[in-house]
């Protein structure tokens, strides 16, 4: 005889549930409206359009800000519209760092080199040693007068204390003489005959410092 099968309660069957399908990849077609609007703001175009915007404002904010007078930094050898070689150098009259009154025609009878600079220009800072050399090897033949055009007068005073500078540092808060020569970047150099006459001038660097000068002492 043959066992009799019990049946198999039907609750005791579990039934077999599909797994959930994948998400769908998103596009930009299935975000909300919002964040479509998002995903569209930044195409090439418009990050090409922002980043030449940005530009603008930082060279027309630059311009804005630029000094009067500025470091000719890029300027090598170069001369711009100073006073024209042949005048008469405008006389002035201006305090040293000492306190002491120097005139430009006191110095009548002896070259003299009218030095424009500042101590926030590099190019000026990077001059100076070779101006205190030539001037040194003069021996007392050539007179320099350091024009400072610095914002404060104390930063003219601390470098020339600092330096040790033996000619006479002359501060020009108001740059009245810089415009009356009409400079327009520093550093800017007027070799100024015995006769109170302009033989040359130059704006920015100058390579072979000694021999230009040397040379425009020099010329008739």
């Amino acid at each position: 005889m043959k066992p009799t099968e019990s049946p198999v309660p039907e609750e005791a069957v579990e039934p077999i549930v599909a797994p959930d399908p994948l998400p769908a990849p998103t596009t930009e077609s299935s975000l909300p409206e919002d964040r479509q609007a998002g995903a569209r703001k930044l195409t090439p175009r418009k990050i090409l359009l922002l980043a030449l915007g940005l530009i603008l404002i930082v060279v027309f904010s630059g311009w804005l800000t630029e000094r009067h007078v500025r470091s000719t930094e890029a300027i090598i050898d170069g001369q711009l519209s100073l006073r024209p070689v042949g005048e008469v150098a405008p006389d002035f009259r201006l305090k040293s760092t000492d306190g002491r009154e120097t005139k430009l025609s006191d110095y009548r009878g002896r070259p003299v080199i009218v030095a424009f600079w500042a101590t926030w220009c590099g190019p000026c800072i990077h001059e100076m040693p070779e101006l205190l050399k030539f001037y040194q090897e003069q021996g007392g033949k050539v007179e320099l007068l350091a024009v400072s055009i610095d914002d404060g007068e104390q930063d003219a005073k601390d470098y020339a204390h600092y330096k040790h500078l033996p000619f006479p540092v002359l501060y020009d808060g108001t740059k009245r003489v810089a415009a009356g020569y009409n400079v327009e970047g520093i550093p800017a150099l007027f070799v100024v005959d015995g006769n109170g006459t302009i033989r040359a001038h130059h704006e920015g660097l100058i390579s072979s410092l000694d021999t230009v000068l040397q040379a425009d002492i020099d010329a008739k």
